[in-house]
C-alpha cells in the first residue's frame, strides 16, 4: 500500500495524509473489532449501563456508539497532523542540516548480542489447559442450557470468563499453528532476505547509541524545547546516514 501511494513523488503530501489515515483507521478498527471479538457484545452493553448510571440517565441510550465515533474521530484528527507534518518533513530537514556540525553522531560500533532463550515450564502449561478446559466445558454447558447453569449470570464476569477462554485457546491452539506456518515460511525466505535482515540487526545498536546521544546533546534546554531539539538532532543524524535518503 505505501508503495503504491508513495510511487508518484508529485503527490508526495498527500500520499502522507492518506498512508496517515489508513494506518490509523485501521488500527481503530482492529482494535474496536478485536474488543467485540473477546469480550462479545456484552462489552458495550455493560459500558452502555456504566455511562448510563455515571450520568444518571433515566433511559439507556447507546453510548458505545458515540464512544466508537469519537474513538475513530480522534484517530482521524491525529492522522491528519502526522501526515501533514510528514509531508512537510523533508524540507525541514533541509533546514535542519546545520544542526549536523554541532550534533554530528558517528555511528556505533556493533556488537552481537545473544538472546537468553527461556525455556516454558510443563507444569504451568498443564495448569493453564487445565483451567481452559474446565472454563470451555461450563461454558458450553451453560450456553447449551444442560441442567442448572453453572457460570454466573452477572455480564462483567461472563466477560472476564469469555476472554479467558479465547485468550488461552489462541495461546494453546492458533499461537503453535501460527509459529509453525511462520516458521516454516521464514525458513523459505531466509536465503532470500539474509542479508536484508543482518542490516536491519546492524542498524539496531547504530539506533539506540543515535538516539542516546540525541538526548544527550539535547540537555542544553529544558523541558519541552529539550524535545523538540531531540527530535531535530535525531531526525538530521538518521537521514544523514549512509543510504539513507529523503
Amino acid at each position: 500500500m505505501g508503495e503504491l501511494l508513495f510511487w508518484n513523488r508529485k503527490n508526495y503530501k498527500l500520499a502522507c495524509i492518506t498512508f496517515a489515515l489508513l494506518a490509523l483507521l485501521e488500527s481503530a478498527l482492529q482494535r474496536i473489532l478485536i474488543l467485540t471479538i473477546v469480550y462479545g457484545n456484552d462489552i458495550w452493553t455493560v459500558f452502555n449501563k456504566f455511562v448510563q448510571k455515571l450520568m444518571g440517565a433515566a433511559s439507556i441510550t447507546n453510548y458505545s456508539y458515540l464512544f466508537i465515533i469519537s474513538y475513530l474521530l480522534l484517530h482521524v484528527v491525529t492522522a491528519l497532523f502526522v501526515g501533514i507534518t510528514m509531508g512537510r518533513l523533508p524540507q525541514k530537514l533541509s533546514s535542519m542540516y546545520n544542526l549536523l556540525e554541532k550534533y554530528s553522531i558517528a555511528p556505533a560500533e556493533i556488537s552481537n548480542t545473544t538472546l537468553s532463550q527461556i525455556k516454558r515450564k510443563r507444569r504451568g502449561k498443564m495448569v493453564l489447559l487445565f483451567i481452559l478446559v474446565i472454563l470451555l466445558l461450563m461454558y458450553i454447558q451453560t450456553f447449551f442450557k444442560i441442567g442448572e447453569p453453572i457460570l454466573p449470570q452477572n455480564q462483567l464476569l461472563r466477560i472476564i470468563i469469555r476472554s479467558i477462554i479465547i485468550i488461552l485457546s489462541w495461546y494453546f491452539f492458533i499461537s503453535p499453528v501460527l509459529k509453525k506456518w511462520l516458521r516454516k515460511w521464514l525458513m523459505n525466505k531466509k536465503q532470500q532476505s539474509a542479508r536484508q535482515v543482518q542490516q536491519v540487526v546492524n542498524l539496531l545498536p547504530t539506533m539506540q547509541n543515535m538516539i542516546a546521544k540525541s538526548w544527550t546533546y539535547s540537555a542544553e534546554k529544558k523541558y519541552f524545547k529539550r524535545l523538540f531539539l531531540f527530535f531535530q538532532i535525531l531526525l538530521v543524524n538518521t537521514f544523514n546516514t549512509p543510504g539513507s535518503s529523503v
